[in-house]
């Protein structure tokens, strides 16, 4: 992480420091695109946007979160690792044309939290803090600036740049890598218009294994849990789960029992037949 990312502040409301862990590429990953298609559709320059990925910038924009949720339909918390629900928050009816911070001063004030002690728990000066509340078309607020305010506000930062009108957030998440759901990497790859392109070819065999293979579809069909299925092939939990995830590196010794456990051809079990 940036520099500034260990940045202390004097918050009784934190147990410990609000982190963020940026999903940007975790997300292009999994949607199986090159990170010129997707810099092509965020409107920036590929080299920028792998500096943004990469973390290589002392501060990421706030509108390349924005840009990225609108696009994707993916929360700006989820963006970056604040919570580990990926669907958005419902869309804000008066979403503005460009991004700006005013829910911030707007918030604080309705909270009754005065500006001498939210720039305490910033760590900045106050007249600081005004400036930048005064000027919310400027964007000067950094990224770290708004995950430590949205939580100290009990809020989201998709709710503090404008892009919803639920003030509620979702559950915080990890702050790590997580898989991105198979039915929401489908939902966006059709939504942008991708489903005919693929980063590599491993990719492209990966979606069709996914939707041809019926390992997870039997399992469930004959009430077996991914642990009794590891059991029953003698290894642990975790390297069946991949083998779900990701069908195509399943050994043909373990898809020999698996057609023996549900009493099916093989064909049947990979997809290549319906004859059962």
């Amino acid at each position: 992480m940036p520099r500034w990312y260990d940045r202390k502040i004097n918050n009784a409301y934190f147990s410990e420091t609000p982190k963020y862990y940026s999903r940007i590429k975790d997300v292009r990953l999994a949607l199986a695109i090159r990170s010129a298609t997707l810099a092509r559709l965020l409107h920036i320059d590929e080299v920028t946007f792998l500096g943004y990925e990469e973390n290589r910038t002392t501060e990421l924009p706030l509108e390349l979160f924005m840009d990225m949720s609108i696009l994707t339909g993916l929360s700006a918390d989820y963006l970056l690792g604040l919570t580990d629900e990926p669907a958005a928050y419902s869309p804000s009816l008066q979403m503005p044309e460009n991004l700006t911070t005013e829910r911030i001063r707007e918030y604080r004030i309705n909270h009754g939290i005065t500006l001498k002690a939210m720039a305490e728990r910033l760590d900045i000066s106050e007249s600081g803090l005004c400036s930048k509340e005064l000027h919310p078309e400027t964007l000067s607020f950094t990224i770290l600036d708004i995950v430590l305010i949205a939580y100290l506000l009990e809020t989201s930062v998709d709710y503090l740049l404008h892009l919803t009108d639920e003030f509620v957030p979702h559950k915080r998440g990890l702050h790590r890598k997580i898989t991105l759901p198979t039915d929401e990497v489908i939902r966006i790859r059709k939504k942008l218009h991708l489903e005919n392109i693929y980063a590599t070819t491993e990719n492209e065999i990966n979606k069709y294994c996914l939707q041809h293979f019926r390992l997870r579809e039997l399992r469930l069909a004959n009430g077996l849990r991914q642990k009794d299925v590891a059991d029953f092939l003698g290894i642990n939990i975790m390297t069946y789960g991949g083998y779900e995830r990701k069908p195509q590196i399943i050994p043909i010794y373990f898809l020999i029992k698996l057609a023996k456990l549900y009493g099916c051809t093989i064909d049947y079990l990979v997809g290549s037949s319906d004859i059962f």
